[in-house]
């Protein structure tokens, strides 16, 4: 397991499998304000949720106690650690980016612990000891849920970047392909001359 951990970026992007919409990256809640008035609201369609956004990007925390195979998941927009709550009238749980420090004990629910469980190299689970659920996106809101571990996902990850990173490889990419498409105008020319100079010869 401690070679699976090493797989994850420092700062990451966890996307889901099972929800294929404008939703499918991981959010979180943010604060209490986001439960008011009997439910919480559905941050796909209030923020900006690219790979780019800051508010998809997380940085993976080792565990103090359990290096190897446990995470505390800091929300990098907020400086906040992500926790799993209960709303205060339902018996539904969710993944609140409002914890001020890690709490490193797997066995309470405050425990801001996720347990990594690697399906392939490139897919992860996240099983929250403290209350022994599985996070998952909610296919209604988009929001991340702890769900029972029968209802659980695997979430694809890959590393956060930066919208000056993105630009710049997005630039490197059009210049290469500017450059192969110069090469073949170039030999398409030297081509015809080649046809016309036999023509005339």
């Amino acid at each position: 397991m401690a070679e699976a951990f090493r797989r994850l970026p420092k700062y990451v992007v966890l996307r889901s499998r099972r929800c294929t919409n404008y939703r499918n990256y991981l959010q979180f809640l943010w604060n209490d304000d986001e439960f008011g008035g009997g439910y919480h609201k559905a941050m796909g369609a209030i923020r900006d949720l690219e790979v780019v956004s800051p508010f998809v990007k997380l940085e993976v925390v080792p565990s103090a106690t359990n290096p190897s195979w446990a995470v505390h998941l800091l929300c990098s927009c907020n400086n906040k650690y992500l926790e799993v709550v209960r709303h205060k009238d339902t018996d539904l749980m969710y993944v609140s980016a409002t914890a001020d420090r890690p709490v490193d004990d797997p066995n309470v629910s405050s425990s801001t612990m996720f347990n990594l469980s690697f399906k392939h190299p490139a897919v992860v689970a996240l099983h929250h000891g403290g209350t022994d659920r599985l996070v998952a996106i909610s296919a209604a809101t988009g929001v991340a849920m702890a769900v029972p571990t029968t209802e659980g996902e695997y979430f694809e990850y890959f590393p956060w970047e930066s919208h000056e990173e993105k630009m710049k490889a997005k630039d490197k990419e059009n210049k290469t392909l500017s450059d192969v498409l110069y090469l073949i105008i170039l030999l398409v020319a030297l081509y015809v001359l080649m046809l016309i100079g036999g023509v005339m010869g």
